[in-house]
């Protein structure tokens, strides 16, 4: 998995308590890779190692055509954006 796999739609900040900074994006890695179970741990995988362990830190959500991941601390959402959006 690299930096170009994902392309970031949007990011935003919701009024909630916990995991307040949402980012949307897609995954554009071959189909093989991104179906099913397999697919989805390798994403957990890639991103635990960069933010720790899913839950802590941030959550994953997939919906049919984007992924949302969601951070609690802003300097998260920022490395993440200057990891993977592009101009």
């Amino acid at each position: 998995m690299t930096p170009e796999d994902i392309r970031v739609v949007g990011y935003k900040k919701l009024e909630t308590k916990n995991f307040s900074y949402w980012v949307t994006f897609l995954d554009n890695r071959k189909n093989s890779e991104t179906l099913g179970r397999k697919g989805r741990k390798t994403f957990i995988k890639y991103l635990e190692s960069l933010f720790g362990k899913l839950g802590e830190r941030w959550q994953y959500h997939k919906d049919h055509n984007y992924c949302i991941v969601k951070f609690n601390q802003e300097s998260d959402l920022l490395i993440f954006l200057l990891k993977f959006k592009r101009s």
